[in-house]
């Protein structure tokens, strides 16, 4: 009976020094929230701007439970629609992401407002992330006027939303934003 009490400590033990070591390699290094933005070079205003000529900022610091900081950037024609946003969030640690990643999925939120979308392969534009979704909120995914990115890079989350109904994106030109944000979070995290 001694030795099956034994072998319990020891497997327990061999989980816990096994899900702190995942924890610690998925983390990322602590940066200011903000510089994690798309801007510069990499802004859409620059990239592509025929289409995107004004940038809109948003921070806001939640309490705990929730992310610990949430910076936001969108982009407009110069009118409010259609909106190009990018935010990101950062949590306590890797635990707090991966729950909130999974519970604050925004592709659930155009499932219930607009009662459909599908996921849809990245295609190569993702190579940085622990874990990521690409969505479109409408039927075609190749002219769709609601996407929808959404990652996780070890303690941050990302989304990266296109809405507008009247006016579409086409796959590969949404898979170019979520791949400039992919390059931008991998370079600045490090």
């Amino acid at each position: 009976m001694r030795r099956i009490g034994w072998a319990v400590v020891i497997v327990v033990v061999v989980l816990v020094v096994g899900a702190v070591t995942v924890v610690r390699v998925q983390s990322r290094p602590d940066v200011d929230t903000a510089s994690l933005l798309l801007s510069g070079d990499a802004s859409p205003r620059v990239t592509d701007p025929g289409r995107w000529v004004v940038e809109r900022d948003h921070v806001t610091t939640m309490g705990p439970g929730v992310a610990h900081h949430q910076v936001a950037r969108s982009w407009h024609p110069g009118e409010i629609h259609p909106a190009l946003t990018q935010e990101v969030l950062r949590y306590d640690g890797v635990p707090s992401a991966i729950w909130y990643y999974v519970v604050d999925d925004p592709a659930w939120e155009y499932r219930s407002d607009w009662g459909g979308g599908e996921e849809v392969d990245a295609g190569g534009a993702v190579r940085h992330a622990d874990a990521h979704k690409l969505f479109c909120g409408n039927s075609d995914p190749e002219r769709c006027g609601i996407w929808v990115y959404w990652a996780r890079y070890g303690q941050y989350a990302v989304s990266l939303h296109f809405v507008q109904v009247s006016e579409s994106l086409s796959l590969e030109e949404f898979r170019g934003y979520v791949s400039t944000v992919d390059r931008v979070m991998a370079e600045r995290l490090g």
